[in-house]
Formats: structure tokens, sequence, C-alpha cells
């Protein structure tokens, strides 16, 4: 369970990466 929050947790950060990009 511990796992899968931390890899939810690394998947949004490259998201939120991937939207300021899209903003530039």
């Amino acid at each position: 369970m511990k796992a899968n929050k931390q890899n939810k947790e690394e998947h949004a950060m490259p998201n939120i990466v991937l939207s300021r990009i899209e903003v530039r």
C-alpha cells in the first residue's frame, strides 16, 4: 500500500512538470 502511494505521487510530479511546459 505504501509503495502504491509513493508510485502515485511520483506519477503526479511529472504530470505537473508536463503541465508547466505546456503552459510555456
